[in-house]
């Protein structure tokens, strides 16, 4: 015997049916391709033919080889590969094959060829296979099977499949167990009954409901039709005739169970497939406890033996056809007669789950022996020979379980949501099967059981962490408490009306609801812990919470929100100031955040009152009126000491939310701010007077007042100022530019007015073309108002100190294209400095040099990082500069964007604005006495 013989001999497995088997992934890894290739050439293949061979056996001929080598006949394997007709066909794809054709290729072994194949031809059984035709010798890769019942039908029985022969199971291990269903040999009315339950099947695995047992695939072996499904632990027969299991502890994990297993009956009944747009009407109509199986804390529908799936048009009316059973409606059969069968719908199936839920009721308030007993008590004879115990006796309702319903409400005065599942069954118990709800309403009201119960436990955490967390995680507890209460979900007073849920709008919100409910309570117990960390409110927890809660706000509707929001505004207003004190998150819902404001506008309101009463102050109470917004800034009107209007420009400063419980810091900072701009403006600083400052109330921000230029002859739209960005773009055709010394002017005062303003310890923060402004005369030609340049933006500065607070990088698009990738890149704890200013203004002095705007030097990249832009600049624009500007104002440019940072001498470090003023400001000045000395002499 050859060595590959002996080794492929040694690799059969036997199955439970004592017929040996070569698993698949052990051939494949004894015939690797260094094998293959020596095998061939000791059994005669010649050099040329080879490596085709080789080729053809490793993509898909593995098996045929392997049979051959155990025949020892390996150079047969160039007759199989002749037989493809270049088509490329995989030479296993032939497998098996019948007696005739291996007459035709392997004459001398043809019979031990057919005899051997079926030890190579055991099924791959995957989760997402059509249905196959098996032949009767095929051998199963079945290690052990065990009979878990049988019947009329057939039998159900638990497989243990061989691990290496199933795509079923991502991770693969020896054995993979699986729950195989073998209908007997059916006669052709019964073939129509298996392909009509395969197509069912088939149907509802395109949902992949997770309370849909897994059906795998079908195959026919013979003549016996057989499915393959996922297994289970045990039956939900089984779950109420044993004392409650630990995945079943408590009544949220059943009632969380019970609404898994309403969407599956739901989804049957109006089924829906959205890739397709499908709609079908479905009915089960064999619901019981043995058709419902349990895994793991999962309920899941199973048996679709007697189910039908049809068109809309068709509706779901069938002639019932199934046996008796005592969870039938009683419309199914004439019980009292002649045992005739009725036409029936999905009402009979909610009468079946009624009965079901009937017997959980009962589970939940008396054990497994009250299920027993319950049984018996039904217990009733049809027709003096049909013994049954149904829900039902016959053509009238059963007294026996009306009595039993009424003895569970009153036995040990069960919890609320006990009893509104009790509520639930008699309405599902309706003997009139249009008074019936149907199964969307019974999933909406076992949603709102098992969800009251899960906020049951969570309430109960809620109370715990309101004691003792800070405010931000107090705020979404007092959201989710609000939710609640207005969904119908909420405390016991409240969960009288009528829950959302019920209507239209809240049943389509139920399956992302569960989700977000199940991680709310996941993430208040995380709180528990988190708590008592000393930054808790930027704990991830807290974070997290609140985007839940967000989530459950944001599936209403815009009405309700109001009410939501009002609610949610009048506890946090009539809370004291000491409740908030440490309130520093941004948050996320912008109605969430006008309420942070409104608290905001409190605290401040409380410190620009002290501070009037305080010495220098450039408070002021003046009104600004006939106001024109210019973007971040207006123009108005405020009347003088002297009573004359006097025009003003006013920048808007608006308070986070983070300056809660910082407002003194803010009206000085403000204050201070004012005090610097209105000395810097008696110099050459090209900035307007600033005068002082009001608090805006209603804008929940603080306006700095400035003077301006303009007559004061009211406020017509033409006086309203330009940006340096608006001057440049309709200016583009070199004759329509400004002058290059007035370019050259503009450039230095500006870099001079920025080294005045950090020399005086304050960042700009906001430095952009469209914060440069000119008051162009009425009449007058943009260019021509190039020479008096303001710059603003300044309700984006601070003082120069690590211990100023912060609010990180601005949202408005205008400024932000301008500031430093790092600072736009680097987080909310990443701190200005002075080279992010260089930065910005390096950008000006771009635009200014080649006189385009940032926006068309960067077309075409608005999707790109900021940093990626910056060095586009640096490599594709600033290079350009020297033909329009020379070399030194090129090169002040490249130190302003690639980073104008503080040096070191010797263990001393000069400050970022020393380096900026001799490697820019200085250059610039001179630059600027060149060009004039130049035009000195050419006057």
């Amino acid at each position: 015997m050859s060595d590959i013989k002996q080794r492929i001999c040694n690799l059969r497995v036997t199955t439970v049916s004592q017929r040996p088997f070569i698993p698949w992934k052990d051939l494949e890894r004894t015939l690797d391709e260094e094998t293959i290739v020596e095998v061939l050439r000791k059994g005669g293949i010649e050099i040329y033919q080879r490596k085709e061979a080789v080729g053809a056996i490793i993509n898909g001929g593995r098996r045929v080889f392997g049979i051959l080598c155990i025949l020892e006949c390996e150079a047969a394997i160039m007759q199989f590969l002749e037989l493809d007709s270049f088509l490329t066909k995989t030479i296993d794809s032939g497998l098996p094959f019948n007696e005739q054709a291996l007459r035709r290729i392997v004459p001398a072994e043809y019979r031990s060829f057919y005899d051997i194949q079926w030890q190579f031809c055991a099924p791959m059984f995957g989760a997402n296979m059509h249905h196959r035709h098996l032949d009767s010798q095929t051998i199963l890769p079945f290690m052990k099977v065990k009979e878990i019942t049988s019947g009329a039908f057939g039998k159900v029985s638990r497989v243990v499949l061989r691990g290496s022969h199933q795509d079923i199971e991502v991770e693969r291990t020896n054995e993979v167990e699986i729950v195989l269903k073998e209908l007997k040999d059916p006669i052709a009315s019964s073939r129509v009954e298996f392909e009509r339950e395969r197509h069912i099947l088939s149907m509802l695995k395109c949902l992949k409901h997770p309370n849909i047992i897994p059906f795998y695939t079908s195959y026919t072996m013979g003549h016996i039709p057989c499915f393959l499904f996922a297994p289970a632990d045990f039956s939900l027969g089984d779950l109420l005739s044993r004392p409650r299991p630990p995945q079943f502890n408590t009544d949220e994990s059943l009632f969380q169970a019970l609404h898994g297993l309403a969407s599956a009956i739901a989804h049957v009944h109006k089924y829906f497939h959205e890739e397709d747009d499908l709609s079908m009407v479905g009915c089960h109509y064999d619901l019981k406890p043995s058709n419902i199986l349990v895994k793991g804390n999962k309920l899941i529908l199973a048996d679709f033996g007697l189910s039908r799936l049809k068109l809309i048009t068709q509706g779901s009316r069938s002639t019932f056809k199934g046996g008796t059973s005592d969870y039938l409606a009683p419309e199914c059969q004439d019980l009292d007669g002649d045992l005739s069968k009725n036409s029936i719908g999905r009402g009979s199936d909610i009468w079946s789950f009624g009965c079901i839920l009937a017997e959980v009721a009962t589970y939940l308030e008396l054990g497994h022996a009250g299920v027993e007993e319950f049984s018996q008590k039904r217990k009733i004879t049809f027709g003096g020979f049909l013994t049954m115990r149904p829900f039902h006796s016959g053509a009238k309702p059963s007294p026996a379980v009306a009595k039993w319903l009424e003895r569970l409400k009153n036995t040990n005065l069960p919890s609320e949501i006990r009893q509104g599942l009790l509520v639930l069954v008699q309405d599902m118990l309706t003997f009139d099967v249009l008074d019936r709800p149907d199964a969307h309403r019974v999933l909406a009201r076992l949603f709102i059981l098992a969800q009251r119960s899960l906020i049951n436990d969570t309430y109960n955490t809620l109370t715990t962490l309101k004691e003792k967390s800070d405010y931000p995680l107090r705020i979404e507890c007092i959201r989710f408490e609000i939710w609640c209460d207005m969904v119908g979900l909420g405390s016991d007073a409240k969960r009288r009306q009528q829950s959302w849920f019920l209507t239209d709008e809240g049943s389509l919100h139920i399956d992302k609801t569960i989700a977000t409910l199940q991680s709310v309570a996941t993430e208040l117990q995380a709180s528990l812990v988190v708590n008592e960390s000393v930054e808790r409110y930027n704990n991830p927890v807290h974070l997290r919470l609140r985007e839940l809660v967000s989530d459950l706000w944001n599936i209403l509707n815009d009405i309700t929100l109001r009410r939501m929001e009002s609610k949610l505004e009048e506890i946090i207003l009539d809370q004291n100031d000491s409740d908030i004190t440490g309130y520093r998150v941004t948050l996320a819902r912008p109605a969430y955040r006008e309420i942070q404001l409104l608290l905001s506008m409190k605290q401040a309101t409380s410190s620009v009152g002290t501070f009037k009463n305080k010495g220098r102050s450039f408070l002021t109470d003046a009104i600004v009126r006939d106001q024109l917004d210019i973007g971040s800034a207006v123009l108005g009107l405020i009347t003088a000491k002297s009573g004359k209007d006097t025009p003003v420009l006013v920048e808007i400063l608006e308070y986070e939310d983070e300056w809660t419980n910082r407002f003194d810091e803010l009206v000085l900072r403000v204050n201070g701010l004012v005090s610097v701009l209105s000395q810097l403006a008696t110099s050459s600083f090209p900035v307007l007077r600033c005068i002082n400052f009001c608090h805006l109330k209603s804008q929940h921000s603080f306006g700095l007042i400035y003077e301006t230029p303009l007559p004061p002859l009211g406020l017509p739209k033409a006086s309203a100022p330009v940006a340096l960005a608006e001057i440049i773009r309709p200016t583009q055709p070199r004759p329509r530019r400004p002058l290059l010394s007035e370019i050259f002017v503009t450039a230095h005062t500006l870099a001079s007015a920025l080294l005045k303003f950090h020399k005086a310890d304050w960042l700009h923060k906001g430095i952009s073309s469209y914060n440069i402004i000119y008051f162009p005369n009425s009449g007058e030609e943009l260019a021509l108002a190039f020479s008096r340049p303001y710059l603003i933006g300044f309700n984006h500065s601070r003082e120069n100190s690590d211990y100023a607070f912060t609010l990180g990088p601005t949202t408005d698009i205008k400024v932000r294209d301008y500031q430093h990738p790092e600072y736009r890149e680097g987080g909310p704890n990443l701190r200005f400095r002075e080279e992010f200013d260089y930065f910005s203004l390096g950008i000006v002095l771009l635009e200014l040099g080649l006189w385009r705007t940032l926006s068309s030097m960067t077309k075409g990249k608005e999707r790109a990082k900021s940093s990626e832009i910056r060095q586009y600049l640096l490599d594709e624009m600033v290079p350009s500069l020297g033909s329009y500007m020379g070399k030194v104002y090129r090169d002040l440019v490249r130190i302003c964007i690639d980073g104008c940072k503080p040096s070191r001498t010797g263990n001393e470090s000069e400050p970022a604005w020393y380096v900026f003023q001799e490697m820019v400001v200085e250059p610039l000045f001179h630059c600027l006495s060149i060009h004039h000395a130049r035009n000195l002499d050419e006057g």
